[in-house]
């Protein structure tokens, strides 16, 4: 295993060793690569609730007027607009995301970027929803069993301010289990989709350009997979440095998985030329 890896991150001419390794191996790696790949969204997870708690309180403080209210379990929007509150919420040393309140159905990422992880944060119409910009998944959090006001809390009102806080503490507390039982498996089913979905797209495009070669796709394949921890190594980089440098890791992880493909993909060609010509030498050899 321990050569696998090392072949996988250093010495990609290695990788042609290993292009009929079973499907169990393969699966293997898939798991250990998936594991890597969520571990920025298992540490939103694993604090889900010190996290969701903070932003509640520093997003209520910070927001201006909150034109929505909470009735039968649903989220009412006073004026009809459906026009959403975005509440940006500090960062601290420890975090390596951004992470913003939304007040209402609908989420424009263009008002909240694209280029990092951002850790959201909905007051949807049915309930409270954890989501960040890599995943397109919701993670339901809670349900709305109390009415409120929120444009009380503009209005300075104390109580309404401390109602909201304390039911948000009181159903994180009771719901913990729930939480992470749906979502830690949608993250683990998002890395693995992710990680096979990137080696699919290398392997088509290495296929027609290779196709004279007349290489198996599940070789292809093999070697595409096994090429991808330069990429979520970059991709682990990116979060921890953030911003224009972050970006530049990921990029660079990806290129770096892209020449490892090519690089693992001619040694198997040069075996292969090496094989049939050494079968060639034979046959020539027994004729005399």
């Amino acid at each position: 295993m321990y050569q696998r890896l090392k072949a996988c991150l250093l010495f990609p001419k290695r990788l042609a060793n290993y292009i009929n390794d079973r499907i169990g191996i393969m699966l293997i790696y898939l798991l250990i690569f998936s594991l890597l790949y969520m571990l920025p969204f298992i540490s939103i997870i694993g604090n889900i609730n010190g996290s969701v708690k903070s932003m509640f309180r520093e997003g209520l403080n910070k927001c201006e007027l909150i034109e929505y209210r909470i009735e039968d379990g649903q989220l009412v929007d006073i004026t009809g607009n459906n026009k959403s509150h975005y509440i940006k919420l500090s960062t601290t040393d420890e975090q390596m995301y951004n992470s913003y309140l939304v007040i209402g159905s609908t989420i424009d990422l263009n008002q909240i970027g694209l280029n990092e992880i951002v850790l959201i944060i909905q007051m949807d119409k049915d309930g409270v929803y954890l989501l960040t910009t890599q995943i397109d998944q919701k993670i339901k959090l809670m349900d709305y069993d109390k009415d409120v006001d929120l444009s009380k809390i503009y209005e300075d009102d104390h109580q309404t301010f401390v109602d909201v806080l304390s039911y948000v503490d009181t159903y994180l507390d009771a719901n913990k289990g729930i939480i992470y039982g749906v979502g830690i498996p949608i993250l683990f089913i998002y890395s693995v989709v992710q990680i096979l979905i990137t080696a699919l797209m290398s392997s088509v495009i290495l296929f027609l350009v290779y196709a004279k070669y007349q290489i198996k796709f599940r070789y292809m394949y093999k070697l595409a997979l096994y090429s991808q921890l330069p990429t979520i190594i970059g991709f682990l980089f990116s979060i921890i440095f953030g911003g224009t440098i972050g970006s530049l890791f990921n990029n660079l992880g990806f290129i770096i998985s892209t020449i490892y493909v090519v690089i693992a993909l001619n040694q198997v060609i040069r075996k292969n030329i090496i094989q049939q010509l050494e079968e060639q030498e034979g046959k020539d050899h027994e004729s005399i």
